[in-house]
């Protein structure tokens, strides 16, 4: 008893020596960080600075701390720094800050730290984020960081060349004012606009004691209406009730694949389709004509309008890119995405798996591609977790960390299959492969250990001896494979024979897998011992760029062999020449490749038809009109990346896969093209490439997505929808006018239609259906005209304003006619769920 009273004691003095220690030295830094501009001295560089107060305890000196932090990768500028410190980039985008001889920063005092790096910050989302001290005894401390928004638009720029311009109050009203929402136009009641539809008077009423019946071979589509009606009714339908839903295949149909008729009558409702696929979108036409309040609430009864659909889809490719290899997406998410792309008919969901940061699939096989792979956290070796990349700080977060099991993954390839849609998975090499490799480095390391060489070496990606120098687009310097080790084709087809196995569990069809191909830096194998001798046996080879072409063609028969499509970026399919430029790789025309194109900016503009010219069926997702992951405008509060220029919905929209001549109208730095001059001398679309077009691809990169699953919905909604339209509804009349004066207002008139249906129903439903999506919301204009107040809002929300500089909320002042008002104000849109857009200020 007394030595366990002993124990006690020395247990509190232990307990309160290191309180009292650790109160006497407290770690609290605060950290702020402020673009100070870009262009600096006129050149292609931004300044910054980072502002640090020690509210601790705790000095910081020149020995106990390093700061790493992310960053949108830019290069450091040299001898730009300042504030007793030195920056360097670690890989990637993370970079450390490092104290030089002589720095303290003791309690209560501040420090400046500024430095440039080169090309420009132009959002917010660019920012440094996911900070964190490493100390010099091993603690690893997140301190209070916040930034300054960019509040001078002058600094906001690209330079001279720039000529984008960030959206103003004033801006948006005029552009809004061309819009007019009239209920009286002739508009298709849904999306994406039918071939055929015609409505005629009447209604029919449908309610529970409806029944449906369908062929056994449609038993997935029956069910799917079946609990669809459930649903909304709270109750299952009649079994065997007079008036009824048919679903039926016509095998009289000459349409092509997942054509489809619906027919509504009072009594009545056929849906026929060429396929399943047809009746399947039959039934979501059936859906979609539904009114709004049976999404918001549970109804008895559900009134349609009496008419005729036929319809058929304008491309076999209707595809959504999702990438959640950089930040990790959930599975949920996931389930939500491919509700509403078989809601809106799309057919292909390519999900982008692996990539430098992250391997997103599990393996039974090879354990460590998510052990190591699927992690990130702080880490010095990489032994146990990659580094952290966008932002994922020093801890295993949501979006850093996180894979998909083999039966989540069977889950997802099966729910979408049941709604007719294909997962393409991409495993990316031979670039983009860090993860890949730095798992299969520690799995090397670990045989080794255990005296296993030769198990040691079966997945081995790299040549040890390789001193090849490079740069990936996205940092790296250590992320491609050695395509001269036999491992590498090893490793892929053990990887592809697990995921072929998965499909057949799941009991879908795997029918094509994407190898990505693209990004290899300069300089990769140049200086590799294996690939030197490789080529000095194989002159078809001429040097080291040429041997990406090797790889793909390495890569294309293992899938050949199992019978799979060969998918790419569209680097996949051609060589690269001895000058450096690139040219179609004829010897892969007809051999199962299909290059999906996404570069057509500067000399590229023409690069998807000349691939389809020369033989190569491809699918279109031009950086231009079709990535999700640009930023809408150049609003520096509009997260996303702009290297491709801005892309709002109507770009989106506006598409034209058979003239992008006509849909692209400016420049990735916003200057107006000339078609008839700039692109006087691009290759047009002959008629065999023209057959060649398999579709398009809406691509959703996920460098900035490393919040909540709302921000991934608000990345792709609206602009999804606009993607749907051009994926399925036929070639719209504006699109084959050759003036370009008339085509431009006919297109003006188009877009009113489809923003009126968007205004109307499609963004009113988002908000119920399938639980509800946080689709952006775009900001109102507003003017002073003749002392008077005007606002106006592309979607007709309502518009809440206030005068105080404070953040308008639900219950702001609520802008209903022109007023007078005589001060600043602050306005912002709402949805009828409280959704809002950024605030936009209008100066008086």
């Amino acid at each position: 008893m007394l030595y366990f009273m002993r124990f006690c004691l020395l247990v509190l003095g232990v307990t309160l020596f290191f309180c009292c220690n650790l109160e006497s030295e407290k770690l609290e830094i605060d950290i702020e960080w402020e673009l100070d501009g870009n262009q600096i001295e006129g050149k292609n560089k931004f300044a910054s600075t980072f502002y640090l107060t020690n509210s601790g305890t705790l000095a910081l000196d020149d020995q106990n701390w390093s700061l790493y932090y992310n960053m949108t990768p830019r290069g450091l500028v040299e001898d730009s720094y300042s504030g007793q410190v030195t920056f360097s980039h670690v890989n990637g985008d993370l970079f450390v800050i490092k104290p030089d001889s002589g720095f303290l920063l003791a309690p209560g005092e501040k420090r400046k730290i500024s430095f440039e790096g080169r090309d420009f910050i132009l959002k917010h989302s660019d920012r440094p984020a996911g900070l964190y001290f490493l100390m010099s005894d091993g603690l690893i401390y997140e301190p209070n960081f916040k930034f300054r928004a960019f509040m001078n638009p002058e600094m906001i720029t690209k330079g001279p060349s720039d000529y984008y311009e960030i959206p103003t109050a004033e801006s948006i009203y005029r552009q809004n004012k061309i819009i007019k929402l009239d209920s009286q136009g002739n508009f298709s009641k849904l999306v994406p606009t039918p071939m055929k539809e015609m409505y005629f008077n009447g209604f029919a009423s449908l309610d529970e004691n409806w029944s449906i019946e369908a062929s056994p071979s449609l038993g997935i589509e029956r069910k799917f209406l079946f609990d669809q009606l459930a649903a909304i009714f709270g109750k299952n339908p009649s079994q065997d009730g007079k008036r009824r839903v048919i679903l039926i295949i016509n095998e009289e149909f000459t349409e092509p694949a997942a054509a489809y008729e619906l027919s509504i009558d009072k009594d009545e409702i056929l849906i026929q389709g060429s396929d399943a696929s047809g009746v399947f979108y039959g039934i979501q036409s059936l859906i979609g004509l539904m009114p709004l309040e049976v999404f918001q609430n549970k109804s008895s009864k559900i009134i349609l309008p009496l008419g005729f659909l036929k319809d058929q889809p304008r491309y076999g490719y209707r595809g959504m890119h999702l990438d959640v290899a950089r930040n990790f997406q959930s599975y949920e998410s996931l389930i939500k995405l491919i509700d509403l792309m078989a809601f809106y008919k799309l057919n292909k969901l390519h999900l982008h798996l692996t990539d430098d940061e992250g391997w997103r699939l599990e393996s039974k096989i090879l354990p460590e591609l998510t052990e190591i792979g699927a992690r990130r956290g702080h880490t010095i070796d990489e032994k146990e977790a990659l580094r952290p990349a966008y932002g994922s700080g020093p801890l295993e977060g949501v979006r850093g960390t996180g894979y998909y099991t083999q039966e989540q993954y069977i889950q997802i390839i099966r729910y979408a299959h049941e709604r007719h849609i294909e997962v393409i998975p991409e495993l990316n090499m031979p670039g983009h492969a860090r993860a890949a490799i730095k798992a299969m480095n520690i799995r090397y390391e670990k045989l080794m250990a255990l005296g296993d060489d030769q198990g040691a070496l079966e997945y081995y990606l790299l040549d040890d001896a390789d001193e090849s120098e490079y740069l990936s687009a996205q940092f790296y310097n250590d992320n491609v494979v050695c395509v001269c080790n036999e491992a590498v084709y090893h490793f892929y087809e053990t990887i592809v024979d697990e995921v072929v196995e998965l499909y057949q569990w799941a009991g879908v069809p795997l029918k094509m897998l994407h190898i990505g191909g693209d990004e290899v830096p300069t300089g990769v194998w140049e200086k590799s011992p294996d690939c030197l001798d490789f080529l000095a046996i194989n002159d078809q080879y001429y040097d080291a760029k040429s041997l990406q072409s090797y790889f793909v063609e390495r890569i294309n028969k293992i899938l050949s062999d199992r019978g799979l499509v060969t998918a790419g970026w569209e680097e996949v399919s051609m060589n690269i020449n001895g000058d450096g430029s690139w040219s179609p790789n004829l010897d892969l025309i007809g051999e199962n490749v299909t290059p999906f194109v996404w570069n057509n900016l500067s000399n590229n503009i023409d690069l998807g038809y000349r691939l389809a010219n020369a033989g190569f069926p491809i699918v279109l997702c031009d950086v231009s009109n079709l990535y999700f992951d640009m930023a809408y405008n150049k609003d520096p509060r509009e997260q996303g990346s702009y290297w491709g220029g801005f892309t709002d919905t109507r770009k989106v929209w506006e598409f034209i896969p058979e003239n992008l001549y006509w849909s692209s109208k400016r420049s990735s730095l916003g200057k107006p093209f000339n078609p008839s001059i700039d692109f006087k001398e691009s290759i047009r679309l002959t008629n065999e490439g023209f057959v060649n077009i398999m579709g398009i691809q809406g691509n959703l990169w996920s460098e900035m997505l490393n919040g909540s699953d709302e921000m991934l919905e608000y990345h792709y909604l609206p602009r999804l929808i606009g993607l749907s339209e051009r994926a399925w509804a036929s070639n719209p009349q504006w699109a084959m006018v050759e003036d370009p004066v008339r085509r431009e207002n006919q297109e003006t008139k188009a877009w009113q239609g489809f923003v009126y249906k968007l205004a109307s129903k499609e963004l009113p439903r988002l908000n119920y259906l399938n639980g509800g999506y946080k689709y952006r919301i775009p900001p109102p204009g507003g003017i002073y005209d003749q002392g008077l107040l005007k606002i106006n809002h592309l979607y007709g929300m309502d518009v809440r304003y206030t005068f105080d500089g404070s953040e308008p909320s639900i219950s702001s002042i609520l802008y209903t006619q022109p007023i007078k008002i005589d001060s600043d104000i602050l306005i912002k849109a709402f949805d009828k769920v409280n959704g809002s857009s950024l605030s936009i200020r209008l100066n008086k």
